[in-house]
């Protein structure tokens, strides 16, 4: 489960909304599954939003075509990630984009948080940011339980600059994702119905 909250201030330009685009590949180079997308506003009101493929990304297109605004607005995201855990050899691991890196704009400011299931101690932590595939290592703030992890950007991230997160914990914890049969061969299907 995942769950994003987004300020954007788009000063004194008129706009709709935002794009957020959620990476469909794991860590593992493996096909996740985005579902259960909903965005709401900071009161819970639901703002109107559009789902997209684009490569291999979700497009969540967050706005509505007829009101424009300036300023602030606040986007809480949440979706469900589904074979998003990779399980290496020894550990499974949670390795995460966490804010993308196709943002034409500075970030001034991202904070993510990993929550393990409860009795789960980490085995391994690390955090990087800059543009992909970058090695730049971020700060890791204090673990609040032994469960909960905090990783912060140490400055504002330029465009094109994103923070990756990971978390390594014992195997078994999670149970590892299956393809139904639809969505195996859902390409397939799809082109033998039309």
């Amino acid at each position: 489960s995942v769950e994003e909250v987004i300020a954007y201030d788009s000063s004194k330009d008129e706009r709709h909304g935002i794009y957020r685009d959620i990476r469909t590949v794991s860590s593992k180079g493996e096909k996740m599954k985005i579902s259960d997308i909903n965005v709401v506003d900071e009161k819970g009101n639901s703002y109107i939003f559009t789902i997209t493929k684009t490569g291999e990304n979700v497009r969540i297109k967050i706005g509505d075509p007829a009101t424009t605004f300036s300023g602030e607005k606040i986007y809480y995201i949440s979706y469900r990630a589904s074979n998003a855990v990779a399980s290496l050899s020894d550990i499974d691991e949670i390795y995460w984009n966490v804010t993308g890196n196709e943002w034409n704009m500075p970030i001034n400011k991202v904070i993510a948080t990993i929550i393990l299931p409860d009795g789960t101690i980490s085995t391994k932590n690390a955090c990087y940011f800059g543009v992909s595939g970058s090695t730049n290592i971020c700060q890791y703030g204090a673990m609040v339980t032994d469960v909960k992890h905090v990783f912060q950007a140490p400055y504002i991230l330029q465009a094109r600059e994103g923070l990756t997160v990971a978390v390594g914990f014992p195997k078994g914890v999670v149970t590892p994702y299956q393809e139904s049969f639809f969505e195996q061969y859902a390409d397939i299907i799809g082109a033998i119905v039309l």
